[in-house]
């Protein structure tokens, strides 16, 4: 179980899903800028990293929709990445917490929280969309987390700006994998027993 031979043993490996994923992105065509939702989780940041050393720092930004219920390490782990990947994060806040006394919490069939996020993350993109003409907006999302992520398609063309998911036939070790290859910083809640990160509602 050494950390180092386990990287090395497998750093193949991962080289060839980084380049199924280059060659993706690659098939994307040539965006004026790249927004990458981020969550502070171990998939937006492997999506996040891909997007920037594909793009570059000067077409990449990173979008992180704050609730207000997210815990505080994932804020502050935010921060970080800005600061280690040297990558904009647009940050705009949803009212999920406000809106706790109105709307009670969220459920498995009431997932209202999720629609906020989404909003916020669309204030975002419309302020780019109104600056360029092609918007390319990746996601995180992965077959392996649930079958509504595994019947989603990996291109997803939108009314004016292309959707789509890098990583999505990735496993979690794959995802872990590359996280320790290229030494990039990961959110503290992981290392604490946490294997989803969101609110902490």
């Amino acid at each position: 179980s050494d950390l180092e031979s386990f990287i090395e043993v497998n750093r193949s490996i991962i080289a060839v899903h980084v380049a199924i994923s280059r060659r993706f992105l690659e098939s994307l065509g040539e965006p004026d800028v790249v927004l990458v939702s981020f969550s502070g989780g171990k998939d937006s940041l492997v999506t996040l990293d891909l997007a920037l050393k594909h793009y570059g720092r000067d077409v990449v930004r990173a979008v992180y929709v704050d609730t207000g219920v997210d815990f505080p390490q994932t804020a502050e782990y935010v921060d970080r990445v800005e600061s280690e990947l040297g990558v904009a994060v647009e940050r705009v806040r949803v009212p999920v917490k406000e809106m706790l006394s109105v709307k009670g919490l969220p459920s498995k069939t009431n997932r209202w929280c999720t629609l906020l996020k989404t909003q916020g993350f669309k204030q975002v993109l419309e302020k780019y969309r109104e600056k360029y003409r092609k918007v390319l907006v990746l996601v995180g999302d992965r077959d392996a987390e649930s079958e509504a992520s595994a019947r989603k398609p990996p291109v997803r063309k939108r009314k004016h700006y292309l959707e789509a998911a890098p990583i999505k036939q990735w496993s979690t070790i794959h995802v872990q994998l590359y996280t320790w290859t290229h030494k990039l910083p990961e959110n503290p809640l992981y290392s604490q027993g946490f294997y989803r990160l969101g609110c902490y509602i």
